[in-house]
Formats: structure tokens, C-alpha cells, sequence
């Protein structure tokens, strides 16, 4: 009976302590938030620091990590995935949002906290897509040995990056609340402008496309073209190199 009541006595203290912390940590929140404005700014900042500086022991401690537990060999593209991921200005980015999120502060700060940190994961993102392409269309012309081949894959992977980031671009501008129409639109004759110029590239684009389809000439060969004669060193979207 007496340990049965000591019992009770221990679980209704433990009770008595969680209910205690629990109040504890409502009112610390509470004061937090409900803080005076004029102190907003100093509470955020302070929490960018700290949210900064986890990150930053977690990838220390992440990375001591791998070091430890995996072979050397096997580290390289895993810890440059993690450089690249936690690279400053998407860290910062982040850190900002946090803390904005966090606080109230002004829409204006919010939202360029969270464009910025957008405009950070996409730039990281493409960026990586683009690396990882060349990579394989590398490897890949070093199998191809027909010129006009190793032509249409290059071709090919110039169209892929220009589409990639003009995908990423129009997606920003659109989370941004820029839509391209519109913006075309209210510039009026700017906005003519800028639709003629986008015309002049997009007919490039498709005679670009012909001459890699046609393939009247490729990487070596030498052309006359009026007063010019020479051997074709690039052929790209706009303008063809020769060497005389």
C-alpha cells in the first residue's frame, strides 16, 4: 500500500511538472510573439542567426559523417551535393524566410525572402540539370565518330538548355505574380517592340534548325560565302565561325 502511494505521489508530481513546463512554454511563445514591434526586427534577426548557424553545424556533422563511414571514393558527388545545396545565398535565403515566417514583418520583406530563396533553388536546380547534361553529352561524342552526328547532339543539347532556363526564368517570373502577357501588353510599344525581337530569335532558332537538319556543311568543311572563304569552326543558334 505504501509503495502503491508513493507511486500515485511520483506520477502526480510528474504530471504536475509537465503541466507546469507546458505553461511554461506557452507563455514563453506567447510573450515572443506578442512582443513589441519595435522588437520584431531584433527577435528576427536573432533567429536568422541561430537558423543560419544550425544549418551550418548540421553540415559539419553530416559531413564528418560521411567521411567516417563511407570510402573516400564514394564521397565525391554526395559531399558536392551538399556544398551545392547549402551554398550561401540559398542558406541565407532560407534563414530569411524562417525567420520571416516566424515574426510579423512586412509583406514587402516576406516576399523577397521567399522570391529570393525560389530564385536560389532554381538557379541551383538548373544549374545541376545543365551539369549533369553536359556530362552525358560529353561521354556521349566520345562514341560518335560521324561529324554530322556529333553536330545534331550538340545542336540538341544547346536547344535543352535554352529551353530548361527560359522554363525557370518564366516560372520565376510567374511566382513573382509577372505573367509575360500582361507584361508585354502594358508595355505597348515597348511591349512591340520586344515581341518583334523575340520573333527575330525564334526564326533564327527554326533556320538554325533546318541547316543541322539539312546539314549542307558541318564542322570542317570549307565554305565560300561571297567575299569569305574559310573552314567552319562552330556552327551555333545565330552565327557560323571560319577560320581562314
Amino acid at each position: 500500500a505504501m509503495l502503491g502511494s508513493k507511486a500515485r505521489l511520483l506520477l502526480a508530481n510528474e504530471a504536475l511538472i509537465a503541466a507546469n513546463l507546458d505553461r511554461l512554454r506557452y507563455e514563453l511563445e506567447k510573450s515572443l510573439r506578442d512582443a513589441p514591434h519595435e522588437h520584431a526586427w531584433l527577435f528576427a534577426m536573432a533567429l536568422f542567426v541561430v537558423v543560419l548557424s544550425f544549418v551550418y553545424v548540421v553540415r559539419k556533422i553530416v559531413l564528418v559523417s560521411i567521411h567516417r563511414h563511407r570510402p573516400a571514393s564514394r564521397n565525391v558527388l554526395l559531399v558536392d551535393m551538399i556544398y551545392k545545396v547549402t551554398r550561401p545565398y540559398i542558406v541565407i535565403a532560407f534563414s530569411a524566410v524562417i525567420a520571416a515566417g516566424v515574426y510579423d514583418l512586412p509583406p514587402l520583406f516576406t516576399d523577397i525572402a521567399h522570391i529570393s530563396l525560389l530564385a536560389g533553388i532554381l538557379w541551383r536546380a538548373v544549374k545541376s540539370i545543365d551539369r549533369l547534361t553536359s556530362l552525358i553529352v560529353t561521354k556521349l561524342l566520345d562514341h560518335i565518330h560521324s561529324e554530322q552526328k556529333r553536330n545534331t547532339v550538340s545542336y540538341l543539347h544547346s536547344m535543352f538548355r535554352v529551353i530548361i532556363w527560359a522554363a525557370a526564368v518564366v516560372f520565376l517570373l510567374d511566382n513573382c505574380g509577372l505573367h509575360i502577357n500582361g507584361i508585354l501588353t502594358s508595355l505597348g510599344i515597348g511591349g512591340l517592340a520586344m515581341a518583334i525581337a523575340g520573333q527575330s530569335i525564334i526564326v533564327d532558332i527554326i533556320a538554325s534548325a533546318a541547316l543541322f537538319m539539312d546539314q549542307p556543311f558541318v564542322v570542317g568543311d570549307k565554305i565560300w560565302f561571297k567575299d569569305y572563304e574559310g573552314y567552319v569552326l562552330h556552327i551555333g543558334f545565330k552565327t557560323t565561325k571560319l577560320a581562314g
